[in-house]
């Protein structure tokens, strides 16, 4: 899940002042960083726990190119995408080898893991969204985050010297 945020018209009132472009970057990466390790935190809270690997690789990183603010939560994990949103009934079935390590930990027999993959791309499985309902519950504060307080801590920063 990325999020964008331009502080260009912010710069435009900050070089008004000294130093005023380095105080509106360092407070448009703080204030991102803050976004998005709330949805972070939130997804971790959500996200379905069997080995607690995926709630693990759930990170957090800030990019700053130019004048833009790029920060991203989410995880790396390839079958984050399967619980994130399901599978559909009638799609390509997941790698029987895949499954082994679940099949093991529930007490199914290794050697039905060719039965199980196909059963899951004839029926499909649920989704169990986690990163969507930590953004969303998150939306109002990165707003604020990212708006008024922002332009608030700026301007007490550039006003202060």
């Amino acid at each position: 899940m990325d999020i964008k945020f331009s502080a260009t018209e912010f710069q435009k009132i900050a070089r008004n002042y000294d130093g005023g472009d380095r105080v509106v970057k360092d407070e448009t990466v703080k204030a991102m960083t803050r976004s998005v390790v709330s949805i972070e935190a939130d997804a971790k809270r959500r996200v379905p726990t069997d080995t607690h690997n995926l709630q693990r690789s759930i990170t957090h990183e800030v990019v700053s190119p130019s004048t833009s603010v790029i920060g991203r939560a989410g995880t790396n994990q390839p079958y984050a995408e399967a619980v994130e949103f399901g599978r559909s009934a009638g799609s390509a079935p997941p790698p029987p080898d895949a499954l082994l390590g679940w099949m093991r930990r529930k007490g199914i027999d290794a050697e039905l893991a060719f039965v199980v993959a196909r059963s899951i791309g004839r029926k499909g499985i649920r989704p169990r969204p986690f990163m969507k309902p930590g953004y969303d519950v998150n939306r109002l504060k990165i707003s604020r985050e990212l708006g008024s307080a922002l332009m608030e801590r700026i301007m007490k920063r550039v006003a202060n010297g």
